[in-house]
């Protein structure tokens, strides 16, 4: 689904020619936001959802994926940054709170999806 929209975006890491990991997202269409969330009131202009995020279990905790994240966001010119981050994962939340994210909001986007953290970003 995502590859198919016009503005999506990977970026992929590699080490010694092994892959490391990969992110890749779209930005949201004028006025678009997370389905079953609200938007903040000061986010607005163009925003940039980060949909996916990995790294090979041999790369994690060593920086890789903060990388990557931050080589994929610098490709894009938006003023925001925004991610789901399922509830129950409380690491990842505080992992991406240290990347400067905040949570805004909860949302279920569909009938058979967890509870996710609405989480966002100012980039200045």
């Amino acid at each position: 689904m995502w590859s198919g929209r016009e503005d999506w975006t990977c970026v992929s890491g590699w080490e010694d020619g092994s892959p490391v990991g990969y992110a890749y997202g779209s930005k949201f269409k004028p006025g678009g936001w997370w389905k079953g969330a609200d938007r903040p009131d000061g986010v607005r202009g163009r925003i940039f959802a980060l949909s996916e995020l990995m790294v090979v279990p041999r790369w994690q905790g060593t920086g890789r994926a903060q990388r990557i994240h931050d080589a994929l966001v610098r490709s894009v010119e938006v003023d925001f940054a925004t991610l789901l981050v399922d509830s129950t994962h409380t690491k990842v939340r505080a992992l991406y709170e240290r990347w400067g994210y905040e949570r805004c909001d909860a949302a279920t986007p569909s009938d058979d999806s967890p509870l996710y953290a609405v989480m966002v970003r100012d980039l200045p």
